[in-house]
C-alpha cells in the first residue's frame, strides 16, 4: 500500500538542506542526525522522496547528467541500481503529490522517490 502524505501547506514546505562536501552537492536532510549522509537517509526513509542541487555539470549533455547524478545517488544513499522502485527525475518540473498539492521544483534539480511509500506525479515545466 502506498503511504499517503499529507501536504495541505506545501506552500510552506522547505525542508532543511544540507551540502555534501566530498561530492559537492546539496540534499534534503532529516534532522537530527550525526552526520550529514545519516540526514539524507534519513530523510529519504522518514519521507519516501529526497530532493536534489547541483549533481552535475549543467554544461554536459543530458546523458551525462543523468549518469553523474545516478552515480552520487547510488554513493550517498546505497540504491540499489537494479531496484525497479527507486525513480528519479531531472529537470525543472512540477510534482503533483496523491492528495493533488503540487510543488514546482528549479531547473536542474532532482527529485528521487519510492513509488512503494508515495504516490507522485509530474510534468516538465518549460
Amino acid at each position: 500500500m502506498i503511504k499517503e502524505i499529507t501536504l495541505k501547506s506545501i506552500n510552506y514546505f522547505r525542508p532543511a538542506t544540507e551540502f555534501h562536501q566530498d561530492l559537492r552537492c546539496t540534499f534534503t536532510v532529516g534532522l537530527p542526525s550525526s552526520s550529514t549522509e545519516e540526514g539524507f537517509k534519513k530523510f529519504f526513509d522518514d519521507n519516501g522522496f529526497t530532493i536534489g542541487f547541483n549533481l552535475f555539470d549543467t554544461k554536459d549533455d543530458y546523458k551525462k547528467q543523468v549518469e553523474t547524478a545516478y552515480k552520487k545517488l547510488i554513493l550517498i544513499f546505497n540504491f540499489n541500481p537494479d531496484d525497479k522502485n527507486i525513480v528519479f527525475i531531472v529537470g525543472k518540473i512540477n510534482l503533483i503529490f496523491s492528495d493533488e498539492e503540487s510543488i514546482t521544483l528549479p531547473e536542474h534539480s532532482i527529485f528521487v522517490y519510492d513509488k512503494q511509500k508515495i504516490d507522485v506525479d509530474y510534468t516538465e515545466q518549460t
